[in-house]
Parts: C-alpha cells; sequence; structure tokens
C-alpha cells in the first residue's frame, strides 16, 4: 500500500486533534511521526497513534502538551514536558537552546517529564532551518 507523506500527515494531525492537542502542536507531532515512518523507523512514527490513545486513556499521557520552561541559567536551561507528547518537548528544547547558543555561543537544554523523544530530536537536528548552529 502507497499512502502519500501529505496525506498521511494531514491524518495524524487530525488525529492528535482529535485528542485533544492544539492543531499548531498536533501538526508539529504528526511531522515527526510521518518523517519517521519515511525513514523507515515504524516503532517512532505513525504506529504510535493507537499508543498514544491507549496511554491518554489511561492518564499516562496528558494531552494538550504543556510545557513549561522552570529553569533557565544563561546557557542552561531546563523544560517540564507536562507529560505530554515528547515530540514537542523535543522541539521546545532545540528551539530554546538555539536561541540562547546565538546569545552565549552555547547552550544546553534538559527536558524532564515528557515521553518518546528519540527519533524525534534526530529528526529535528536535521531538518532544522537553523541545523548549522547545532
Amino acid at each position: 500500500m502507497i499512502i502519500h507523506q501529505k496525506k498521511l500527515k494531514n491524518a495524524a494531525t487530525e488525529i492528535l486533534e482529535y485528542f485533544g492537542e492544539n492543531m499548531i502542536n498536533a501538526s508539529l507531532a504528526a511531522d515527526c511521526l510521518v518523517r519517521a515512518d519515511m525513514r523507515g523507523i515504524f516503532t517512532h512514527g505513525t504506529y504510535l497513534l493507537a499508543t498514544m490513545f491507549d496511554r491518554i486513556q489511561a492518564g499516562m499521557l496528558s494531552i494538550p502538551t504543556q510545557l513549561t520552561i522552570i529553569q533557565e541559567r544563561e546557557a542552561a536551561i531546563m523544560i517540564d514536558g507536562g507529560n505530554g507528547l515528547g515530540q514537542l518537548a523535543a522541539r521546545k528544547a532545540m528551539d530554546v537552546s538555539i536561541e540562547q547558543a546565538q546569545k552565549y555561543g552555547i547552550a544546553i537544554t534538559s527536558v524532564r517529564n515528557t515521553n518518546n523523544i528519540r527519533y524525534c530530536v534526530k529528526s529535528q537536528l536535521t531538518n532544522s532551518p537553523k541545523r548549522h548552529i547545532i
């Protein structure tokens, strides 16, 4: 079966919105899931949508994702992922790290209380328009 990337992303976005995520965050998370599928890493792709639903129902995943910067000391930042979508926490960590690195020449961001970000970190780094900074 062939499924076009754009249609899969739109479907994943709609599913995440149905789960309760806002449109922008749903689109960002869906992009990570679809990129994993497109690279053949199906264990970190749209396959996870069913698992996400089960985890939301069991109270193990909190939607909508509420990200909070809980500590910021110049080039060192800590983000609390609110037990939400790890894809969003990874994106926020990358964006904050880039912003702080531009100010201080270096930055490190840690994320706690989130869900799987493993593949998404690689995807975000590879596809960042500012990847030359990373």
